[in-house]
């Protein structure tokens, strides 16, 4: 925990030396937390990288269950880009992520990079990002040995 600078003085003194020997704390944060709170830290991460990568899975087949229906009603193979299905949702910020990419991170990662996944149909982006989260976030199995 941290403790400002103001609380500091009024707890230890001027003279740096406690004012009741009853009263301990940690100037600065505990960086080796107990095995309990990184077990804790850890699987609520993976509960949230468990939910996350269900939310995906669901972006990826309503995404693929509305390009099979574009796709029988147009009598053709439609695939819905990941570019143009952010563009329909965010009109007025999509344009600036090129901008934003080329001089805030690199340049080089809007050519090859981001502008490849732009192309890609949005369940075949979204599928192995929710797949690859569930994957993650998995409950660890324990065996159990089994003598005969």
């Amino acid at each position: 925990m941290f403790i400002s600078f103001g609380l500091l003085i009024l707890v230890i003194g001027k003279t740096g030396e406690p004012i009741s020997p009853a009263i301990s704390f940690r100037v600065f944060p505990d960086f080796g937390t107990s095995k309990i709170e990184s077990k804790t830290m850890i699987s609520v991460l993976k509960f949230i990288f468990r939910i996350s990568g269900y939310g995906f899975l669901a972006v990826a087949i309503i995404a693929g269950i509305s390009d099979a229906s574009s796709s029988i009603a147009q009598s053709q193979v439609h695939l819905a880009p990941l570019g143009q299905v952010l563009y329909e949702f965010f009109p007025d910020t999509f344009p600036i992520l090129q901008p934003a990419i080329e001089r805030h991170i690199h340049p080089l990662l809007w050519d090859p990079v981001v502008l490849t996944i732009l192309i890609w149909p949005v369940w075949a982006f979204f599928a192995p990002l929710g797949l690859l989260l569930l994957w993650l976030g998995a409950r660890r199995r324990r065996h159990q040995v089994q003598f005969a």
